[in-house]
């Protein structure tokens, strides 16, 4: 039972991976949301949904990181009543071994409000997207999705024979490095070697990529994380259908368009481009040893002896988020690169300790020691070894995630898009030259002229204003450089 006024937690799925296959009642959720707390792995569009102003918590694993569960367990309980809404963003279904249950309990002990909300589990989603129903009138009558590690590591001890002889499809989810294992439990349960098997990586993304083999070869198969394997006769079918695919596997960065489902942004997808819509720098509070967001170090931004900044991004992050940027007064400020020290000097601050050091380990090196508090803003994917050193040189460290790109990696991308003139000087002044794709379009002969202004190639210009020509500007971009033919602008 939710009271009128009292906080609510939602446990929400945001689905296999496809942005497109959230569900209405998790976006609408999202739109209300006041904190939200995601996986990863979950799409940036899809955290497009929530409010400019929610605080954004990334708990997912990363290399060499973790968040531990009952840490997130708590997080939810202390958010719960700092907030409204808060809502526990998780890939897939949230009680698909989305550990949603442990969550809904956790809130249940505190007397807290929560709500689930389904989501498309990429368990039976994943599979679909490749071609392969989990049933089939006669091939499988039934399927089994089962993890492929266990918490305390290696290979769950499944009844194997059972498994082996039973005929349904089996789902694997979460078993790319003990897939060795799996297959060897299988054969020596008598599930034949030729069993069909299909591994589908990153599934229902404009990265998908799908690998069919049998059983016999799963231990050899050339698979990354993220997949779902599928063990039986039903992964020999094929039923993919015959979407339009002219820009399957183009990642391409679609500037100056606004909210998660743009128009623009969806008919590019739907013929198979992964899109990336950039925004500015967003608070996010990592997994880092003493789960901190943004917004709560901030609230107490006087205890800090220090504050450290680890690139342009962080300088921005945290002064958008000051209620006051006079609450510095006091503080010492550090910058590791020029081009964060640029930064805070074009906001009128100077660092009390700078350098164009070359690693984490050389700044480690030069910061003085001490015992006193230190705030550290670091961007998604900076070196996590960093809070540690510092903490060895006697300090007592916060460590944050203060910013991150909403659009990834955007110089690894195919393409850029630039909608407007404004969309230009906007990613640029927010992501920097260094962020730009290899090949840059334009929408209109407005946005060329601003491209070329700030000294960017055009490599296409759609030849008429509207969606649909541009989409169609991009194909033709798109088959030019497939089939090794310069692609120049038309003008």
């Amino acid at each position: 039972m939710k009271l009128e006024n009292a906080p609510v937690v939602y446990l929400v799925g945001a689905g296999p991976g496809d942005p497109r296959l959230l569900t209405l009642r998790a976006a609408e959720v999202l739109s209300q949301a006041d904190a939200v707390v995601y996986d990863h792995l979950v799409d940036p569009r899809i955290l497009a949904h929530a409010p400019s102003g929610a605080e954004l918590i990334d708990v997912g694993k990363r290399p060499g990181q973790s968040s531990h569960q009952a840490r997130i367990n708590e997080l939810l309980v202390t958010l719960a009543r700092r907030f409204h809404h808060v809502v526990r963003l998780k890939g897939g279904d949230p009680f698909v071994f989305g550990r949603g249950g442990e969550e809904a309990a956790r809130l249940a002990e505190e007397g807290i409000a929560y709500e689930v909300v389904p989501g498309v589990s990429s368990a039976i989603a994943v599979p679909a997207y490749a071609g392969i129903p989990v049933t089939h009138r006669g091939t499988s009558q039934g399927f089994i999705v089962m993890t492929g590690h266990q918490e305390q590591g290696g290979t769950p001890g499944y009844p194997w024979e059972v498994l082996a002889s039973s005929g349904l499809t089996l789902i694997v989810l979460m078993g790319v490095a003990h897939r060795g294992a799996i297959a060897e439990s299988l054969l020596g349960a008598g599930m034949p070697p030729g069993t069909p098997v299909a591994a589908i990586t990153w599934g229902t993304t404009a990265r998908q990529h799908d690998v069919r083999a049998t059983l016999g070869d799963l231990a050899e198969m050339n698979v990354e994380s993220p997949a779902v394997i599928v063990i039986g006769e039903a992964a020999a079918l094929d039923f993919k259908g015959t979407p339009p695919t002219t820009l399957a596997g183009t990642r391409i960065v679609v500037a100056g368009v606004e909210g998660p489902a743009d128009p623009l942004s969806t008919a590019l997808a739907a013929l198979g481009a992964e899109v990336l819509t950039p925004g500015p720098a967003v608070g996010i509070s990592p997994g880092l040893p003493g789960v901190e967001g943004l917004g709560s170090a901030l609230e107490r931004i006087g205890d800090y002896e220090w504050c450290v900044f680890t690139s342009p991004e962080t300088v921005d992050a945290v002064i958008a988020s000051l209620a006051d940027v006079r609450n510095l007064a006091g503080r010492k400020l550090a910058a590791l690169g020029n081009a964060t020290v640029q930064r805070l000097a074009e906001l009128h601050l100077l660092p009390d300790a700078a350098g164009d050091w070359s690693g984490a380990w050389e700044f480690e090196a030069d910061f003085p020691s001490g015992a006193g508090r230190l705030l550290l803003a670091q961007s998604d994917g900076a070196d996590l070894a960093l809070a540690d050193g510092m903490r060895a040189k006697g300090w007592e460290v916060d460590a944050i995630v203060a910013a991150t790109s909403t659009g990834g990696k955007l110089a690894e991308a195919d393409l850029v898009l630039f909608t407007s003139p404004a969309s230009v000087e906007n990613f640029l002044e927010t992501h920097g030259r260094a962020a730009l794709p290899r090949h840059r379009g334009s929408a209109n002969p407005e946005t060329s002229t601003a491209m070329e202004l700030n000294s960017i190639a055009v490599d296409f210009e759609a030849g008429a204003p509207g969606i649909k020509e541009v989409v169609v500007a991009c194909e033709r971009w798109r088959a030019a450089v497939s089939g090794g033919t310069p692609c120049a602008a038309t003008r």
